[in-house]
């Protein structure tokens, strides 16, 4: 009785981890993030997150990883850390932007924005 027990234990405990690490990994945040850019003197930004997920991995832009939800979020570096650039940058750089070097690869075979108004609406 005690070994039946004992198995029973065993397999719910395994069954429960599995339960819970397949939650995490389905979890892959919100589908729509909103991004300030009041600073510069533009509007809100909608940015579908859950269409970036479809086109391309995780770590593209989540470039510290996705271990630690703290540094998820751009501005947890950008803007803070002095050897990262500033968020501007880190979204605007012509030449080390991950967001305009897809852009650009993007131009004609599918709707990403190419102009500032396509994001920074009025």
């Amino acid at each position: 009785m005690k070994k039946l027990v004992t198995l029973l234990l065993v397999v719910g405990f395994v069954a429960g981890s599995a339960f819970v690490a397949m939650a995490v990994a389905q979890d892959k945040g919100p589908a729509v993030i909103k991004l300030e850019a009041k600073k510069m003197g533009k509007t809100v930004i909608t940015f579908p997150h859950a269409d970036h997920q479809t086109r391309t991995d995780c770590i593209t832009c989540h470039h510290k990883g996705t271990d630690d939800p703290a540094k998820m979020k751009c501005s947890s570096c950008h803007g803070v850390d002095k050897a990262a650039p500033n968020l501007k940058k880190a979204y605007h750089d012509k030449k080390k932007s991950p967001c305009v070097t897809c852009h650009k690869a993007e131009k004609g075979k599918s709707k990403a924005p190419q102009k500032c108004k396509d994001c920074h609406k009025k």
